[in-house]
């Protein structure tokens, strides 16, 4: 009977993919057996679809992507790929970013260019959820409590963000799951390499794996290595501040003169521009409080590499505490962080740190839902959103436009 269910429900996607992959989200929260993958699967290629319809504003990053790919179509051979990678503007500041100009480069050769944000999506939501689908799957989190952080996570990568800031919304997404991987679920040095796998998508996240992989490496930290590891950052800044680093050719000189670029907030906002971006900040400290009170809640002797991590990368972030773009863009890191550290350790502490957590991460939610809503309000696609309800799959990638 269950696998007749299941059967009908993978049929039914294909015909109503988005009220199929919405209904998948409460079966996989619900769900107490291995049928939670299955669920998660659906849930995050079903809402992906939509960004397949999706129609990027001239102002937005994708735009400038979709640009990109249109200059790419003509390349015959991967040789023609190499020398336009080294000739054309955009992918010489994309230059580290190897894996998603190959992406890029794929896509733009199939001519349907809304695969790029439809690619981009459902990575973000494969890694952002899957930590909280196997605390559930192993029994380590309630339905509530996993509906909640599902609920957090998918706010703060909503679909403006997901399908639009596509390099850091993947780099930061993967960079969360890799950090899960490797502490809770590999946890062996071999292996540390896959935490380097998020500069692939966008290198100026390398202030967050340095930190990590300092606690794959350092198991015992002494105050010595924190000293050398606030060293390093103090110099790193001093190199950013220096003229002599702008322009200059290398991969390191262009970290720098892209953290020097995002020092500033260069966005242009009106009144309620800032009243969302101070919103979101809002949110991030909450949950940000919430996993420091859990996390400082259990046993220092139960500590994982996990937890060390979250409690670096949250000091770190209020030394970045600042109006720049690269608070915007941790403060988001150190947010998912904290969502999957109150998974993780949600079950091992009192109850009256629990319940302060989920209140905290319950009004997180709240005003989450607000600065979601404001990013996702304008965007606009090839059909009616009430139709976008019921496109089925064959119409969704038959009715892609071409470029």
């Amino acid at each position: 009977m269950i696998v007749l269910l299941l059967t009908l429900m993978v049929l039914s996607v294909l015909l109503v993919p988005i009220p199929v992959g919405m209904g998948s989200f409460f079966g996989m929260i619900l769900s107490k057996n291995k049928n939670i993958y299955l669920f998660y699967i659906l849930f995050c290629v079903g809402i992906s679809l939509v960004c397949l319809l999706y129609i990027p504003n001239y102002t937005n990053d994708l735009s400038r992507y979709y640009e990109t790919m249109h200059l790419m179509q003509p390349l015959s051979s991967w040789s023609e790929f190499i020398d336009f990678s080294q000739s054309n503007s955009v992918l010489q500041y994309q230059g580290t970013n190897k894996l998603f100009n190959i992406i890029e480069y794929f896509i733009a050769k199939t001519g349907k260019f809304s695969l790029l944000p439809f690619v981009s999506t459902l990575i973000c939501y494969l890694s952002i959820l899957f930590p909280i689908v196997d605390l559930k799957k192993h029994k380590e989190l309630k339905s509530s409590a996993a509906f909640i952080l599902s609920v957090c996570l998918l706010l703060l990568f909503n679909l403006n963000f997901t399908a639009n800031t596509m390099r850091w919304a993947m780099a930061s997404a993967i960079f969360g799951l890799v950090s899960y991987l490797y502490f809770v679920k590999i946890n062996r040095l071999v292996y540390v390499w896959i935490l380097a796998i998020p500069l692939l998508f966008h290198v100026g996240i390398i202030l967050a794996v340095a930190l990590v992989v300092f606690v794959a490496i350092v198991h015992k930290p002494s105050i010595f290595s924190y000293v050398l590891l606030l060293a390093g950052y103090v110099l790193f800044w001093a190199y950013v501040g220096k003229d002599g680093s702008m322009g200059a050719s290398g991969m390191f000189p262009q970290i720098a003169s892209m953290a020097n670029a995002y020092s500033t907030d260069f966005m242009d906002r009106n009144l309620n521009g800032m009243i969302i971006l101070y919103l979101s900040r809002v949110a991030g400290l909450l949950l940000l409080s919430a996993a420091s009170i859990i996390c400082l809640g259990k046993a220092k002797a139960k500590w994982d590499g996990f937890d060390r991590l979250c409690l670096l990368q949250f000091f770190f972030v209020i030394l970045l505490f600042n109006n720049s773009m690269i608070f915007n863009r941790y403060l988001l890191i150190v947010s998912m962080l904290s969502v999957i550290s109150i998974g993780k350790n949600l079950a091992v502490v009192k109850i009256s740190r629990a319940q302060i957590g989920a209140f905290l991460t319950t009004t997180s939610v709240l005003i989450l839902c607000v600065t979601a809503y404001a990013g996702c309000k304008g965007m606009i696609f090839t059909v009616s959103r009430l139709d976008l309800i019921f496109v089925n799959v064959f119409s969704f990638f038959s009715a892609l436009p071409n470029f």
